[in-house]
């Protein structure tokens, strides 16, 4: 069973400077001994193997060294061994380190539209608000399925609809950043004008 106690057998071929297998790429998960292999130099891609299988239980004293900590395999953010290690990992001796890290990706959260309304008679006009969670600021855009629905402000996200044509119509909030991956984002809501 790998524990803490048994490190030193467990993994204690580790290299302190290596580009392919450095102690400080090493953390005890719950099922095992990992080894962290980094796809890039931001260290935001990666995938983990388990180097020493075997479950782990962190509640565990073993000739009083205690089991602690225990990551779960794919933690963003496990803790490494850093014992006999220089404070580099594997990544940072590849030839083509960069020797900085990437800020974490820009991401557009979910689209909500607030105050959509209807059923008013003759003109409706009703003040309408898109937000959006996430990392990532946004430009705006509005639209109205059938067309028939004007935006006093189509490119920001408060606006307010105006249409004098009864019928029912889909409203769509698009938020758009181009530095996003998952650009863009949409949400709907109906809007209802009623017979004069």
């Amino acid at each position: 069973m790998p524990s803490r106690a048994t490190k030193l057998g467990d993994i204690g071929t580790a290299k302190a400077a290596s580009d392919s297998y450095d102690v400080e790429n090493i953390f005890l998960s719950d099922e095992g001994w990992v080894y962290r292999h980094y796809k890039t130099d931001d260290k935001l891609s990666f995938w983990d193997e388990i180097i020493v299988a075997g479950e782990v239980d962190s509640s565990l004293v073993i000739d009083s060294v205690p089991n602690t900590p225990v990551d779960a395999i794919a933690d963003i953010s496990p803790t490494f061994e850093s014992v006999g290690g220089d404070g580099k990992q594997d990544v940072e001796y590849s030839p083509s380190w960069s020797g900085s890290t990437s800020p974490a990706p820009v991401v557009l959260g979910n689209v909500s539209i607030n105050g959509a309304a209807g059923a008013a008679t003759g003109v409706e006009s009703t003040p309408i608000t898109a937000s959006i969670t996430g990392t990532a600021s946004a430009t705006w855009s509005w639209a109205s399925t059938p067309a028939g629905v004007t935006f006093s402000a189509p490119n920001s996200n408060v606006t307010t609809a105006t249409s004098s044509t009864e019928g029912t119509y889909t409203l769509t909030a698009t938020a758009t950043n181009a530095s996003a991956g998952n650009s863009p984002k949409t949400a709907e809501s109906q809007f209802v004008v009623a017979a004069a």
